[in-house]
């Protein structure tokens, strides 16, 4: 995983036209953990269909898309499911030992537990087994992962950022949770907010419930805002490849993983042989 260090360096040659050395740690990223996209919602063609894998999203109780983005018009503290604007994915749609969830988001305001997702189960208007990216009742960014209780340390893993949520223009959010190798982090905006130990397996989870704007609880407000992008993946992600993701923005092409690789390779050939002029 790459430090802080590492990542000033990136900008610094970029800002100095340097960029091979960038270009080579990203390309090496690439080469040797290819990023495994198995669903992708853009909302470019005005609907919520996934471009990757075919779980097409449905858009509930007047959800729109406004300039490739999904409008979420709630207020930010309804709880009403009769008017709560959300949109309901396939279930089961995240079966994997490790994922990475990458979304870019505008937020509005409003109450905490405002969910950007929440994969899960509901039962009595309480969640028992989710998979949910937040912002907590300190209003800071959460990505938590329960089997099949609300919470009970046996079967969840969970990591929070250490900045406010963002309420102020788009942003990146990533949760990434790797079960065989025992971690899981936060990023916003390409950076490291939170870690943590990871050891719930999200493949042994069965999941009802795949919601875009809505929580498994029914105490919970329906999201505030618009959510630009949302991409999911069954690996981790290092921390360059969220780094040039998201650089990169919401609306890149993703290639596949050979394709990058081979891309990524060429260009750094064709700047080294410039440098080397």
């Amino acid at each position: 995983m790459s430090t802080p260090q590492t990542q000033t360096a990136i900008f610094q040659a970029s800002r100095g036209g340097r960029c091979l050395a960038a270009l080579l740690l990203v390309a090496g990223s690439t080469l040797t953990a290819p990023a495994d996209l198995t669903h992708r919602y853009s909302f470019n063609d005005g609907s919520a269909a996934d471009s990757i894998g075919r779980a097409d999203g449905r858009l509930v109780n007047g959800a729109s898309i406004s300039s490739g983005r999904l409008v979420l018009a709630n207020d930010g503290f309804s709880t009403d499911p009769s008017v709560g604007q959300y949109v309901a994915l396939p279930a089961n749609i995240l079966h994997t030992r490790k994922f990475t969830l990458e979304t870019w988001f505008t937020f509005n305001g409003g109450n905490p537990w405002q969910r950007l997702l929440d994969l899960g189960n509901s039962y009595g208007g309480f969640g028992q087994g989710f998979l949910i990216l937040t912002l907590n009742g300190g209003y800071m960014p959460l990505g938590q992962l329960s089997l099949n209780s609300w919470g009970n340390p046996a079967d969840t893993d969970y990591v929070a950022g250490n900045t406010f949520f963002p309420t102020t223009g788009e942003h990146a959010l990533v949760y990434i949770h790797d079960t065989d190798a025992h971690y899981e982090e936060l990023y916003l905006d390409g950076a490291t907010i939170g870690a943590g130990y990871a050891d719930v397996d999200p493949a042994a989870a069965n999941y009802a419930n795949f919601w875009i704007g809505r929580s498994q609880f029914s105490a919970d407000p329906f999201y505030n805002g618009t959510i630009n992008e949302l991409r999911t993946y069954d690996n981790a992600l290092s921390a360059d490849q969220v780094l040039a993701s998201y650089l990169a923005g919401p609306n890149a092409t993703v290639p596949e993983p050979t394709a990058c690789a081979i891309l990524a390779v060429a260009v750094v050939c064709s700047l080294r042989r410039k440098l080397s002029r």
